[in-house]
């Protein structure tokens, strides 16, 4: 038996060679048997020994994305140490995709193998993105409309400028788009990522694990609810004349690469942990809200039922004064509008001065299914300079029903609630998303308490004493309209 990654050639070899190659578990490859091979025949058990191959030259594709292609002066190359040439693993994966076989494992394999020639670049034997071709956009835009009226929650059909750049940047990648239109499967993929999350094209293609990742991790409508690309591929400099492609996100306002999981973060109040953990923090959102969010400096320590960080140090949170006037200031940044987006969100009412408060509803059907809708509050709040700061408050079970039998016995049940700094739906790109405005307030930028979020005092000051009723099947009263 030979290690996978440190035998590349030699498999290359065998597959040419028509030799019936086989892969265990554990990454290493070997030559079957001739009894086996027979044996395999009789059960009919030969496409499981080459879907075990498929598998692991997979695994080994994701593997590269952990280690960021260097691009340097003199056009060398860095990938872990125990490739021989990323060539050999892209040949091996090349003789597979050749094969007979033609399943959506094999698909998958195309893909990271294609992905990698991206990250690659021409001039290390790759692949470089070329002008935009149009008879591909226009095939592209034709299936992103009939996939649009395919999803009866997205009401504007037509394509936005925002999503006709995206799909300019897709058919670059001229290689990718000819994959996508022959597969329906990645096509969702794709389509759910960059029109209905917004988000980046090129993670997509290029880092296909991580954009895998962001989605396991419930953070693919995160990254994208502030309207830009947060989450996106770029070159970050290792010397003067290094630099790396690699995948970041902003932490607390500093965009870190986070292709290596085991990198730790230092959040606010020595707060530490791992990028692994960030992830599973996310992940588990549905559960336990934890104490990390994301908001406009990107993933913050930040409690949204505490209204606090935590404080590792003190072992305890570090929660918001809600005694004192103008409370609502000591709140972290949850989003900067500027006058114009402001004025598009809210209406043309908004004058750079005057306070704002909307009612925001969502819903994942076109019924009022009480499962899958939900309501909350947006208050705008001028800056001075003409721009607003948003705040989000939606009221929320403390402990909310995970299980079938959990959302059965909860049915009309008053439990106990508590007003989340923001609000979950923010972040709910598969759910429709509409505001009512119901009323403007102090005109003051100056101002130290509003009618509109001092309002909220008599339920923001029980957060801490876990004190507000909540029925199951009610929540903060919306009188939006949805439109048919």
């Amino acid at each position: 038996m030979k290690k996978l990654e440190r035998s590349l050639r030699d498999l290359n070899k065998a597959i040419k060679k028509g030799q019936p190659v086989a892969c265990n578990r554990w990454g290493y490859w070997y030559v079957e048997r001739p009894f086996m091979v027979a044996l395999r025949r009789f059960f009919r058990q030969e496409e499981s020994r080459k879907l075990g191959l498929i598998q692991a030259l997979v695994s080994l594709l994701e593997e590269t994305e952990k280690t960021p292609v260097r691009f340097r002066k003199d056009d060398q190359i860095s990938l872990p140490q125990f490739f021989h040439e990323p060539q050999a693993l892209l040949t091996a994966a090349d003789s597979v995709v050749a094969s007979d076989i033609n399943n959506s494992a094999v698909r998958e394999l195309q893909r990271h193998a294609l992905a990698l020639r991206y990250r690659l670049e021409g001039v290390h034997g790759g692949v470089d993105k070329v002008p935009a071709d149009a008879n591909m956009l226009s095939k592209i835009r034709s299936a992103v409309i009939n996939w649009k009226e395919s999803h009866e929650v997205l009401t504007e059909i037509d394509l936005s400028a925002e999503e006709e750049k995206k799909l300019i940047q897709t058919c670059e990648y001229a290689e990718f788009a000819n994959m996508l239109m022959s597969d329906e499967s990645l096509m969702n993929q794709f389509f759910s990522w960059i029109i209905q999350d917004k988000n980046s094209v090129s993670v997509f293609v290029e880092f296909p694990k991580v954009q895998q990742r962001i989605v396991d991790c419930l953070l693919n409508g995160r990254v994208s609810r502030f309207g830009k690309e947060i989450l996106r591929v770029t070159f970050q400099e290792c010397d003067a004349d290094t630099s790396e492609k690699v995948v970041v996100l902003p932490f607390e306002g500093k965009d870190l690469s986070i292709l290596g999981e085991e990198r730790e973060i230092v959040f606010r109040g020595n707060y530490r942990m791992t990028i692994r953990d960030v992830f599973h923090f996310f992940r588990d959102k549905y559960i336990e809200v934890g104490n990390l969010e994301l908001m406009a400096e990107g993933i913050i320590n930040w409690n949204v039922f505490e209204w606090g960080f935590w404080n590792a140090d003190k072992n305890d949170f570090d929660r918001v004064d809600l005694e004192h006037s103008g409370w609502w200031k000591d709140l972290p940044v949850f989003e900067i509008l500027s006058k114009k987006d402001a004025q598009e969100r809210y209406g043309d009412h908004l004058d750079g001065f005057q306070w704002n408060v909307t009612a925001v509803s969502t819903r994942g059907t076109l019924t009022m299914d009480f499962e899958n809708s939900h309501a909350f509050e947006e208050i705008a709040v001028p800056l001075g300079d003409g721009s607003y700061r948003v705040y989000s408050f939606g009221k929320y079970a403390t402990e909310f029903p995970v299980t079938f039998y959990e959302k059965v016995t909860s049915l009309a049940k008053t439990v106990p609630a508590t007003v989340s700094y923001p609000d979950e739906n923010e972040y709910y790109t598969f759910r429709q998303h509409a505001r009512h405005y119901f009323g403007s307030c102090q005109r003051s930028v100056h101002a130290e308490t509003s009618p509109g979020v001092y309002s909220l005092n008599p339920e923001v000051s029980r957060v801490y004493k876990r004190s507000i009723p909540l029925s199951s099947n009610a929540s903060f009263l919306s009188n939006t309209k949805w439109k048919s």
